[in-house]
């Protein structure tokens, strides 16, 4: 019940009427909830901020030619443990070169490059044959028929010819098979080594540029969180408003159905 005495009857009609309209006026924003534009401007607010927070993360990564912060430390750190493995993997296999061209290399020292190839001969078993076949002859020739005269000047030329030779047959000299094929399996290993020396090289300049990147990631990184964090709260923050604008919606849109229920006498 609302009252309101004036001596001008007129004035405190007027009032009263002026009071009643403000109560209804407020009761109204009241059930039909009006902090859903507060809501709504405040939802504004963060969301500008968010916006504002995106784009200075963008411009922090194009500044320093990233794209994904997070996708580009992980392949760093995973390309160096791979260039790692495989320079382990180089090395071992440097050494294993290395200490075989070693070996080979002994080898070859205590081997000789050349020996001596031994050609057994048959002047003598041949010498036997001419003089058997002097005695055939001598059975049906005189000594100083022709026939038997062709093979006693045949016994002696190889008479002489054995008095010249070394008693151990004829010798040649010729590479050693052996060292020859220690020679080969060392030229092998070298280009193994070569090879391998090469890729060793290759892999620890990798290493040396991946780990530049990582540390200059790792320089980044404390900034980069930073500037997350801002985002990531700013995110959140934005979506609670934006579940209470709707909770205060919906409140409103149910309230709103009982805000004229009011009688006026």
């Amino acid at each position: 019940r609302m009252t309101f005495a004036h001596e001008d009857p007129a004035l405190a009609a007027a009032t009263l009427n002026r009071l009643v309209t403000e109560y209804l006026k407020y009761r109204q924003e009241v059930l039909s909830g009006k902090g859903v534009a507060g809501l709504t401007e405040q939802r504004g607010v963060i969301e500008s901020r968010l916006a504002a927070s995106n784009k200075s993360v963008r411009d922090f990564l194009a500044k320093n030619g990233l794209s994904d912060f997070e996708a580009e430390q992980a392949a760093a750190r995973k390309l160096f443990s791979d260039i790692s493995d495989e320079l382990s993997k180089v090395e071992a296999s440097l050494r294993e070169a290395e200490a075989k061209s070693a070996g080979l290399s002994r080898q070859m020292t205590s081997t000789p490059k050349d020996v001596d190839l031994y050609v057994e001969t048959t002047s003598e078993q041949d010498l036997v044959k001419l003089r058997v076949e002097r005695e055939d002859l001598l059975a049906r020739y005189l000594p100083d028929s022709r026939a038997v005269q062709d093979v006693d000047r045949k016994i002696a030329q190889l008479e002489a010819f054995l008095k010249a030779a070394p008693a151990q047959g004829l010798r040649r000299i010729g590479p050693n098979p052996t060292w020859q094929a220690l020679e080969a399996d060392r030229a092998v290993q070298a280009a193994n080594i070569s090879a391998l020396t090469g890729r060793s090289a290759a892999l620890v300049a990798q290493k040396r540029e991946v780990e530049a990147q990582i540390a200059h990631l790792a320089a980044l990184e404390p900034e980069y969180l930073r500037m997350k964090r801002d985002r990531d709260a700013l995110a959140a923050s934005a979506g609670t408003f934006a579940t209470r604008e709707q909770t205060e919606r919906a409140r409103s849109e149910l309230a709103s159905r009982s805000v004229d229920n009011i009688s006026v006498y």
